[in-house]
């Protein structure tokens, strides 16, 4: 059995708990690294977790991080996976307030979104609060105009949002 190479740990690799990777390498980490490397890619809101070895670009599948994750992080691993599964879909939205998903039929012919799950009234062009004064033509994101300076370009997705928090 192989001892784990991650930062000096010395930890027996448990051949059972490893992913079932199709990049025919040896992974030299142990059960705790593994779920460590898994759980830090969720928070992160990542679905698609690549293998922890350095270059190699090959996907570990869902069931495999199912076997490595906590009951805990199931949910959020499964809601991310769905989000992107529909994040290019034309009348799919996410709430700028609580990241919950949705359907928006109408989509940009009717900007206005109330949220689900939070209640949060969004425009669906600019996924930002919508206000009585807000016009979508003037905003930016569809106009080429310039964006306002709390308005940034999410990292996960490049849609442009205001920063509430954090």
């Amino acid at each position: 059995m192989a001892r784990c190479t991650s930062s000096g740990c010395g930890n027996y690799c448990d051949d059972d708990l490893l992913p079932t990777l199709a990049c025919n390498h040896e992974l030299n980490l142990c059960s705790t690294h593994i779920k460590r490397f898994i759980r830090s890619n969720i928070a992160e809101a990542h679905c698609r977790i690549k293998c922890p070895q350095a270059n190699c670009q090959t996907l570990i599948s869902d069931a495999d991080v199912e076997r490595c994750i906590d009951e805990k992080d199931l949910p959020k691993f499964i809601q991310l996976c769905l989000q992107d599964l529909t994040r290019d879909h034309p009348d799919f939205t996410m709430c700028p307030t609580c990241g919950a998903g949705q359907y928006h039929l109408g989509g940009n012919d009717a900007p206005i979104v109330t949220c689900e799950s939070c209640f949060e009234v969004y425009c669906f062009k600019d996924k930002i609060h919508w206000t009585d004064d807000h016009s979508c033509d003037n905003y930016g994101t569809h106009s080429g105009a310039r964006l306002p300076n709390d308005v940034k370009a999410c990292p996960n997705c490049t849609r442009h949002m205001k920063r509430v928090a954090g």
